[in-house]
């Protein structure tokens, strides 16, 4: 097997607000070049004025324009920044396969249907992508600038899965993009195929197959995906070889909630691995990487490791910030249906890093895992 990987070359950034995604990427990719194209850092504020210089009138808070326009403003001569879009995912990830092999630059991407940027450092396929060869795509390793408690994150994932959480639909969003799949790269000279293989039917194995595997049965998943992959020996991800390493209880996270039949929702879990004894104040595990699951099959869906530990807030945390918010005593909400879920959204796009919804009397609020409380689930604005 064939793997690319440009993280010793990129520094990860979180962005340093909410909306500005699009920055840091930016942020990452411009100081990730090959040395012989200089790598260099910009702020995120200097670079926030050239994406808006390049942005046009789109409603998005970091366009293809701006992006493509940004980087390419602060390069030089031979680098040559292209906006690739295209309605069928399989060409722009040929893009991104063969752009890569050949030039060795990070590539920032456009996920969530639009709501999203990460930047592409990595992948693994059968073969060399060379010209006259068709390789089969494996996985991806991709940076998210996301803050996740004070950190940004970068994950390792089946390309299938890719697909499926992250180009499950064309941008949905209104505009020159529409129905698209947008990467910004260093242009291949000769793009050729790039198969990927799809993912198991993730709503047909939900309604098929009902048995949830228990906490114990999705640790012992998440330990034979570390040796079966060998995931410790991916890049950035040592911390599975760690003597001290320490797996805490699974979580149990609904996956795109908002369905037509509560039966069809598929559900995967959480595996946290940290280092033993590292703990907060009150006890809380310290969480570096987590391995997620498949919660009916046990298949292995994404590893992500974050830069800075995080920790989970409880259902009863969650709920005493509701109760706060409502001025009552937590016990009141006794009665309140309380679900760990992740759809991409204002709150988080990383699956890794979910959020709790609290429905009391039907109406239904959410809270992060910074334990701040949200009173409607929006997607955001577009590049965000």
């Amino acid at each position: 097997m064939y793997r690319l990987d440009l993280t010793p070359h990129v520094q990860r950034y979180k962005q340093k607000k909410s909306c500005w995604c699009g920055e840091a990427c930016a942020q990452m990719t411009r100081n990730g070049y090959p040395d012989a194209a200089g790598p260099r850092y910009y702020s995120q504020e200097a670079l926030y004025d050239k994406i808006q210089a390049f942005n046009g009138n789109e409603p998005w808070y970091t366009t293809p324009h701006g992006m493509r326009g940004c980087l390419q403003s602060v390069s030089e001569a031979p680098v040559n920044w292209v906006e690739h879009a295209n309605s069928n995912r399989d060409e722009v990830i040929s893009f991104i396969v063969f752009g890569m092999y050949s030039k060795k630059f990070p590539t920032p991407v456009i996920v969530d249907k639009g709501g999203h940027w990460v930047v592409v450092v990595g992948w693994k396929t059968d073969v060399k992508p060379l010209p006259g060869r068709t390789p089969n795509l494996k996985f991806i390793h991709y940076l998210d600038p996301s803050d996740t408690g004070g950190g940004a994150s970068h994950t390792f994932m089946p390309a299938c899965q890719w697909f499926s959480e992250h180009w499950g639909g064309p941008i949905a969003v209104k505009g020159t993009w529409k129905g698209k799949y947008v990467a910004i790269g260093q242009g291949p000279d000769q793009t050729q195929e790039v198969n990927v293989m799809p993912c198991p039917d993730k709503d047909k194995t939900t309604t098929e197959n009902g048995h949830v595997l228990t906490a114990e049965e999705a640790k012992k998943f998440a330990t034979v995906s570390i040796k079966k992959l060998q995931l410790a020996k991916e890049p950035g991800y040592g911390i599975l070889s760690d003597p001290s390493l320490e797996i805490s209880d699974p979580l149990l996270t609904t996956d795109k909630p908002h369905r037509e039949s509560s039966d069809e929702t598929p559900q995967f879990y959480i595996v946290p691995f940290g280092i033993k004894n590292e703990r907060t104040e009150s006890g809380a595990p310290l969480v570096r990487l987590c391995i997620l699951i498949d919660a009916y099959t046990g298949e292995f869906e994404e590893m992500t490791a974050f830069d800075k530990p995080v920790v989970y807030l409880t259902n009863q945390q969650a709920v005493n910030v509701v109760a706060a918010a409502l001025n009552v005593a937590p016990a009141e909400l006794h009665d309140a249906d309380v679900t760990l879920m992740f759809q991409s959204s204002e709150i988080s796009h990383v699956r890794a890093y979910p959020f709790w919804r609290v429905i009391v009397k039907d109406r239904s609020y959410y809270v992060d895992q910074k334990g701040k409380l949200y009173g409607s689930l929006f997607r955001g604005r577009p590049g965000n």
